[in-house]
């Protein structure tokens, strides 16, 4: 018991110091054509659509996100709509799991 209890002090002691730091990663981005061209090649549908937060230098902005999935192949893509001429792929891979009792 004892053991659990210095476990669980030096979880909650590291999680609380811990800061959230902004990094920067390359993102693969083009036209929404391109994009889509892309999607329609994989025979990708659209999941979801949703609208989040984006900082782009010092500045934040409020953007449409898309998810599109193919559920023959497992293949997924995940695309931010920066504005009407880019379109961002911020993330592809395979494997969805949408049994959240997993």
């Amino acid at each position: 018991m004892k053991y659990y209890l210095i476990m669980f002090i030096m979880l909650w002691t590291t999680s609380v110091l811990a800061e959230p730091t902004w990094v920067e990663k390359p993102v693969q981005c083009d036209t929404p054509e391109s994009v889509f061209d892309r999607i329609d090649k994989d025979s990708m549908l659209p999941l979801f659509s949703s609208t989040g937060k984006a900082r782009v230098g010092n500045n934040m902005y409020s953007l449409p996100y898309g998810f599109f999935y193919n559920p023959d192949k497992g293949y997924w893509l995940f695309v931010e709509f920066f504005d009407p001429q880019t379109a961002c792929v911020i993330g592809v891979g395979q494997g969805v799991d949408f049994d959240v009792n997993s």
